[in-house]
């Protein structure tokens, strides 16, 4: 994906040392697959299979293969395009698969190479599994987005999710030109539903805009769609959110305070579940174990829904229907299956809940509200925007139940900062301004 991040180098600065063992009660976590590099998408479809795309090497080798429930892998399309991109310094390809009966479609990110910036369309009527994979060759059709927004005067394309209407219409979040587009299901035809302003950064000395970069687009049962955003570099926490898209393009509030969403999916009961691709550190170095998934009622209240399920970064996520979810996993390597083993779906029950901090904008004191399940340590710390700690409060050990925390702030100059709550199971943050 374009303008965003760069997932080979952020791999390459993250040591093994990192990687520590984590245990988590409340959740069971499956390994459905390994040693599939370059996995971003995972759809699963009504007979329990996933599907996946593999970015390749760059050099026109981009998979497509199906999982079947007793986790056996069948390819199903092969030399799909990819490319690096020397600019970018990543390998640009097939992010992800959607099957629609008997038609396979595939979005490609990119656009300055063949095949790339498309939807393409297989038919799979006389494919089954076990069969021989196709070659890219084969496509029924290509539809040539970037190629298309491109010559409209949009700097920069890069597909990277879809959704489908009843009537075969296809609405595509374009995350490189900050833009959701429509494809008419009979002509083809490209028009741009919204563009998405760059967001002023007023958080750190540069850049003076940051990218708005729209990730994730599923259906509202209601009606248009929720969109979610990743929001580009510095990746200020906090600064991603959810919006409802109607059908005309209009563009309302449905959830705020997010951070890097890099992918959606919806419930039977109309709950959203936002992925949470990682956190960077002040030096822009991944915090281990960051991805997380926020589940939003239709109502818009978020609730932790599983953390900590990957030790840097994840940009899939596939409900199974049943109450777990599957992810991807680009540290290791893998698919994931997480299930709960109880029906609260909370992470852990020493986890922190509903982190509040009041007033914000601060003036001479906050208070932080919050909620623990157990008597464990609780750590607090204020950060400026450089990362320098200006306030730190280790509570050795606390009761049960809601508490409450008041920290004066008087003697800090005006400014953007973040609060941040750490248990032994979970971290928490917040921005908060001073005036």
């Amino acid at each position: 994906m374009k303008k965003n991040y760069n997932f080979k180098f952020i791999l390459k600065i993250l040591f093994v040392a990192l990687l520590p063992c984590w245990t988590l009660s409340a959740q069971q976590i499956e390994i459905i697959t390994a040693a599939v590099p370059g996995v971003n998408g995972i759809h699963h479809d009504a007979n329990g299979n996933l599907w996946i795309t593999q970015v390749g090497s760059g050099k026109d080798d981009g998979t497509l293969s199906i999982i079947t429930p007793n986790k056996t892998i069948h390819p199903v399309i092969h030399g799909l395009p990819s490319y690096f991109d020397s600019l970018e310094n990543e390998t640009q390809g097939a992010w992800k698969a959607y099957l629609n009966g008997k038609k396979l479609n595939v979005i490609v990110g990119g656009r300055i190479h063949q095949g790339t910036g498309s939807l393409i369309t297989f038919d799979l009527s006389n494919w089954q599994i076990g069969d021989s994979s196709i070659d890219f060759s084969k496509a029924e059709k290509i539809i040539h987005i970037s190629d298309t927004l491109i010559a409209r005067g949009f700097k920069e394309s890069d597909p990277y999710r879809v959704v489908w209407e009843t009537n075969g219409d296809a609405i595509v979040a374009d995350a490189a030109a900050n833009a959701i587009i429509k494809i008419n299901g009979k002509t083809d035809q490209i028009t741009v539903l919204h563009q998405f302003e760059p967001i002023k950064n007023i958080y750190t000395p540069f850049p003076p805009y940051i990218d708005y970069v729209p990730t994730g687009i599923v259906k509202n049962p209601n009606g248009g769609y929720y969109v979610c955003n990743l929001t580009g570099f510095p990746f200020i926490p906090g600064l991603s959110s959810i919006v409802k898209l109607d059908e005309s393009g209009n563009v309302t509030p449905f959830a705020n305070d997010l951070t890097l969403l890099s992918d959606l999916d919806i419930d039977a009961e109309g709950n959203v579940y936002a992925l949470q691709l990682g956190q960077f550190d002040t030096t822009f170095n991944p915090i281990p174990f960051a991805s997380k998934i926020t589940k939003i009622t239709p109502s818009g209240a978020p609730s932790n829904y599983v953390e900590k399920f990957t030790p840097i970064l994840s940009s899939g996520i596939a409900l199974d229907q049943k109450g777990g979810v599957y992810v991807n996993d680009f540290a290791l390597n893998q698919i994931k299956h997480i299930t709960f083993t109880t029906n609260t779906k909370i992470v852990d029950k020493n986890n922190t809940v509903n982190m509040e901090v009041y007033p914000n904008p601060m003036h001479s004191s906050i208070q932080v509200h919050f909620e623990v399940f157990d008597n464990y340590p609780v750590n607090i710390t204020l950060f400026n925007l450089t990362g320098s700690r200006v306030y730190s409060q280790l509570i050795e050990k606390t009761k049960k139940g809601k508490q409450i925390l008041s920290i004066p702030v008087d003697q800090l100059v005006p400014g953007t900062y973040f609060i941040q709550l750490k248990t032994n199971s979970s971290v928490q943050s917040v921005k908060l301004i001073k005036n």
